[in-house]
């Protein structure tokens, strides 16, 4: 008899993650799957999605109207007018919690709405998603009461956009060989940074970047996180790249030339900066 798939080849028992050290992602490598980790697959409960359907009826109906993808990336430049509306919409709070102004909406509706925004215009999901996506989520996550404070009401409304800058033009997918520094004078109680960053998404239009510098930590050389807004002194940004597609989209370099930037722009702990840049380009 010729063996069949299932004759030849035994299935082998799933592993139970307790039984398995290190991640999820590592057990996969190691080729066992910790099941109990993914299901039951996460639903939303019956009052999440009445919110995520409004959300999404009230984009179409406005995307129906004032929404052509074609068009913008046709006149490949940045589309004021369309991001003007998604403020007036609440588009760009909608993952900003709720205490601040936002919508607090889970991850779960935030990708169920970029995949709507993204059957429309990819320029605009670009604009959105590196906006709550990568730009504010530090302050989010590891931000102190008064940075959120300060900075997340005006997020939540669109204003300031913002950024998130961690790629260099020698450190791509080798994030941490980053060379943008941050020397703390105590003199002046600031961290003054200096460097450049590449490819920063809604660079030219970015009112506030969460930007990775290396820092001396105890004597350690470490990556901090930092925000970054516009107003600081050498702050500045490149031409936009003249990109074959997301024509809609801001590209540009971002340059920090000696930024004096406030002991309290630190964001989280000191030396922590890697890590968190990584968590946040996972979630």
């Amino acid at each position: 008899m010729v063996p069949t798939p299932t004759s030849a080849v035994k299935s082998k028992p799933v592993v139970r993650s307790a039984e398995l050290p290190g991640s999820f992602m590592k057990s996969l490598f190691a080729g066992a799957l910790p099941a109990d980790v993914v299901f039951p697959y996460p639903r939303q409960d019956a009052e999440a999605r009445e919110t995520l359907d409004l959300v999404l009826e009230s984009f179409r109906s406005w995307a129906r109207e004032r929404l052509d993808g074609g068009a913008i990336d046709r006149a490949a430049a940045f589309p004021e007018a369309q991001v003007r509306d998604l403020k007036e919409l609440g588009i760009l709070g909608l993952t900003i919690p709720e205490e601040y102004g936002g919508g607090g909406l889970s991850i779960t509706a935030y990708c169920r709405l970029m995949e709507e925004i993204g059957h429309h215009c990819a320029a605009i999901a670009t604009i959105v998603g590196a906006h709550l996506g990568i730009g504010s989520k530090g302050i989010v996550h590891y931000g102190s009461a008064a940075q959120k404070k300060r900075w997340l009401p005006g997020v939540a409304k669109g204003d300031p956009l913002c950024a998130y800058a961690l790629t260099e033009a020698g450190s791509g997918s080798d994030a941490a060989s980053l060379k943008t520094r941050a020397v703390w004078d105590e003199t002046r109680q600031v961290w003054m940074m200096n460097g450049n960053k590449r490819f920063i998404t809604n660079g030219g239009h970015a009112g506030l970047f969460t930007v990775f510098a290396r820092t001396e930590i105890r004597g350690e050389d470490k990556i901090s996180a930092f925000v970054v807004t516009r107003d600081l002194p050498g702050v500045s940004t490149g031409k936009e790249e003249d990109k074959l597609g997301l024509k809609g989209s801001s590209t540009t370099d971002l340059y920090l030339e000696n930024v004096p930037v406030p002991k309290d722009n630190l964001l989280g702990e000191p030396g922590r900066g890697f890590k968190y840049a990584m968590e946040i380009l996972n979630e």
